[in-house]
């Protein structure tokens, strides 16, 4: 008797819950009524994110805007107006070497370049004068 009273108490608590989840269900899509994710007439995953509305463009194009840039960076004297303000400044020299003095090419030499290009500029723009300079960085003798 009261294993059948425990049964219907269960079913009943559950009904319930369920009951109020539905209405919490409810109350929450609701709040988004008449807000569009995408598109209707078009399909696909670009259409279900919701991305910023901008006045620059999504694709950065590198290839095509890297030698712009650079060109402008020419023009403008960019790198030597670094050099003639951290001159006189502590000197910090990194030397940077072969990207692959020793064996085929890997992506351990793209991290050793991306670091060492992080590291020249992070002491320029603490106040060292740290130029780029290239230079045969083999970590010692080559064995012939």
């Amino acid at each position: 008797m009261v294993l059948r009273w425990c049964r219907k108490v269960t079913k009943r608590v559950l009904i319930l819950t369920l009951v109020l989840r539905m209405r919490n269900l409810q109350a929450l899509f609701s709040i988004f009524e008449g807000f569009e994710m995408s598109n209707k007439g078009t399909k696909g995953y670009r259409d279900t994110l919701n991305l910023p509305k901008t006045s620059f463009s999504m694709k950065a194009n590198l290839v095509q805007r890297e030698p712009q840039i650079r060109k402008d960076w020419a023009k403008r004297g960019l790198y030597d107006k670094i050099r003639k303000a951290r001159s006189g400044a502590a000197l910090y020299v990194l030397h940077d070497g072969p990207p692959y003095a020793n064996g085929d090419i890997h992506m351990g030499h793209v991290i050793n370049k991306v670091l060492k290009d992080f590291v020249v500029k992070y002491k320029t723009m603490t106040g060292y004068d740290a130029p780029y300079v290239p230079g045969w960085d083999c970590h010692g003798l080559p064995i012939e």
